[in-house]
């Protein structure tokens, strides 16, 4: 293969050419080498004389087109969101009352002018209650949400053409003795100028990203289970005042005294013997009546975590790495392809 190398007078016009055959031209990467003046003269449709013309060959201009590939990144971010729920325990307290029944006992008692000792009772009842209050707990539960946002970063490639002149010289033998300078034999290149790139569509990676930062939960209301409670502790009972089944009293049993019951004044009975006293009878529990339940602290579980939601990625400015010139390198003369 020929070395080629563009004359100085080559400039530089940038073009996207697509590879063409394989030609006579030895150019690096970098747009330096050896153009043939055979290869340039069959494109121009030129012969020996013809490129032996300075006329000629100073307007001559060498273009490349080149493959190449670009570096980019860019930063991102990301919100999220994360549902959470949390149980707990709540101590309460109920009141309750219950009502009740005592029997009652009156007694009179006298001593009789005959010296005996009479009895006389009668019997009643009386209503109360008792108050008291229960412990016990409840257990509920409540859903919570919280948000949140990752930082991330993502890179992607873009693949491009590089378009642009060759810089060079001409390249001549120079000729022994007196006869002058020499015939043309091709062209030097001597580096590119001019370049631009024409990208293509961009290929973006996935992004990667780190860790979620979160803020708190914001949870509703707990909705709670029914209480569960101890028995009742009760206090002692308030009664009100006894109904008597009768007015009159009547002789305790064995008293057969048949002069009548026990009444200070009577012509039967000791002055001042008269004694009147109330016994109290058994009690009778009944029904209890439910209050209200007063509400105690909240103990509160550890908040269980739940899954993460994606939600949209944002992404910031582009950044653009260096351009990376690959090969093959294709020349072209005045728009000929070589």
């Amino acid at each position: 293969m020929r070395k080629i190398i563009i004359t100085a007078g080559a400039a530089t016009a940038l073009a996207l050419a697509a590879a063409g055959p394989a030609s006579a031209y030895d150019v690096n990467t970098s747009g330096v080498g050896f153009v043939g003046k055979g290869e340039v003269q069959s494109k121009m449709g030129w012969n020996n004389g013809d490129v032996q013309k300075e006329a000629n060959w100073k307007a001559l201009k060498f273009t490349y087109t080149q493959p190449a590939t670009q570096a980019l990144s860019s930063d991102a971010t990301q919100v999220g969101t994360q549902r959470g729920s949390q149980t707990a325990t709540q101590s309460v307290t109920q009141a309750g009352t219950m009502k009740v029944t005592q029997e009652m006992i009156e007694t009179l008692q006298c001593t009789k002018t005959n010296g005996s000792v009479d009895q006389r009772f009668r019997t009643g009842t009386r209503d109360g209650e008792k108050l008291g209050s229960r412990t016990g707990t409840r257990t509920g539960s409540r859903d919570g949400i919280r948000y949140g946002d990752r930082d991330g970063s993502r890179t992607g490639s873009r693949s491009g053409t590089l378009n642009g002149s060759l810089a060079g010289n001409v390249a001549f033998e120079t000729r022994k003795g007196a006869q002058g300078t020499g015939q043309i034999t091709g062209f030097n290149v001597t580096g590119k100028t001019g370049e631009s790139f024409t990208p293509g569509a961009i290929t973006w990676n996935s992004p990667s990203f780190g860790a979620y930062e979160f803020g708190t939960f914001v949870f509703g209301d707990y909705s709670w289970g029914a209480s569960s409670f101890g028995e009742y502790t009760f206090g002692d009972a308030a009664f009100g005042a006894t109904t008597w089944t009768t007015d009159d009293f009547v002789a305790a049993p064995g008293n057969n005294d048949p002069d009548g019951i026990c009444k200070e004044g009577a012509n039967n009975v000791v002055p001042g013997s008269v004694k009147q006293f109330i016994t109290p009878g058994a009690i009778t529990e009944g029904a209890i009546t439910d209050g209200a339940i007063t509400e105690g602290a909240i103990d509160s579980a550890p908040t269980v975590e739940g899954e993460i939601t994606d939600g949209a990625i944002t992404y910031g400015t582009t950044q653009a790495g260096s351009v990376v010139a690959g090969s093959p390198i294709v020349l072209s003369v005045n728009g000929k392809l070589l």
